[in-house]
Parts: structure tokens; sequence; C-alpha cells
């Protein structure tokens, strides 16, 4: 059964600061419609639903609660960061896979990560695997939602020296955003020069 309570929390907490008129205009309803989800057991139609999740950009599970994370994750064959750490996590916590020294010759099979963004969530994903399961919860909502939408970018762009710079000095992850972002813009940088020719330069 949907938690009303809740829900209504939710809707105020994706709405943000908006006032109901802004909402309302926003999501081509009335204010009074706006007024009625918010202090009263009526809940939006399931379009209106849809619509609140496409404009606020969060979960429709998420305002239902059915799950803790917020954000919508891209559902359009992107690879982002986030998606990618939470495979490696959920196969982490299955037991399906396991970190080895890869010169150890008994090992047949080692991936081996070259993304240093990608190895920095992974590494922490994967100590938090192992410590509490809790927190990784946490962490994936608070921490690695901040890259739901963030593209894996091919991995010649990170050998820049700015972008080295800039990764020493990175210790959260809202520092690794901005330095995707340095990346990022070289990676546009070389598919401009390369006439966006097919391979690691293609937008």
């Amino acid at each position: 059964m949907l938690d009303m309570e809740l829900f209504r929390l939710r809707l105020k907490e994706a709405f943000g600061t908006d006032t109901q008129k802004m909402i309302a205009e926003k999501l081509h309803t009335t204010q009074g419609n706006v007024s009625k989800w918010l202090s009263s057991p009526q809940q939006p139609e399931l379009d209106t639903l849809y619509n609140i999740s496409e404009t606020y950009r969060v979960s429709i599970d998420w305002l239902l609660g059915l799950t803790e994370r917020k954000r919508i994750v891209k559902g359009d064959g992107m690879t982002t960061y986030a998606l990618s750490t939470e495979a490696f996590c959920d196969l982490k916590a299955h037991n399906a896979i396991d970190v080895r020294d890869r010169k150890n010759p008994h090992d047949s099979f080692v991936i081996e990560v070259k993304d240093p963004l990608l190895t920095e969530l992974i590494k922490k994903g994967f100590k938090l695997v192992d410590a509490d399961k809790e927190i990784l919860k946490m962490w994936i909502v608070e921490k690695l939602s901040l890259f739901d939408d963030t593209e894996i970018i091919w991995s010649g762009t990170w050998k820049e020296d700015e972008v080295w710079v800039c990764m020493d000095e990175a210790t959260k992850e809202e520092h690794w955003r901005e330095v995707h972002a340095i990346a990022r813009d070289n990676e546009k940088h070389y598919a401009k020069m390369m006439d966006n020719d097919v391979g690691p330069f293609t937008d």
C-alpha cells in the first residue's frame, strides 16, 4: 500500500523551492491540483506522475517510496559511472568477482580498469561492500548518484597534464566531478580535431 505521507514529503522535496504557481506552470496543471497533492490523500494521475518525474528529474519509484535512489538514471544505453560502479559492487556483493594482485600467476582472468574516476568509485564501493551494506546504500544515494548522468569517456583524455594535476588534488566525489568535466572537455576537443570520426572521440 502506498505511504501517502512519504509520497507527499517526497513530492515537496522534489519540488524544492518552487511555489505552487511555478509547479503548476511547469506541469501544465492548476495550482489547485498541486495544493491537493501536497496536502490531501489525492495523488496525481499516472501521466502527471510521469511528467513530475521528467520535469524534476526524480525517479517515480523514489516518489512512491519503492527505492532510496532519488534521481533518474538514463535508460538510453548510455554507460555512466554510477551504473558501472553499481554493477561492479553488485558482483562483489554476490562474491562473483574478487580483487587480486594482477601479478599473481594463478589468476587466469584479470580485469584492468583504466579509467581513474571509475577506479576510485569502484575502490570506494568495494570497501563499503566489505564493511557495511547500509553505509554502501547511503553512499550510492548521496554520493554515487552525482554520477548518474556522467558518461564514461575515452581513457586517453585522462592523460593530459592538466587533468593529472587536478586528479592529484581530488579527494571527494564532488572534486572528481570537476576533474571529469576537464577530461570531458579534452575529449570534445579531440573529437573536433578528428572531425568526429568513428572511434574513441565520438560525442
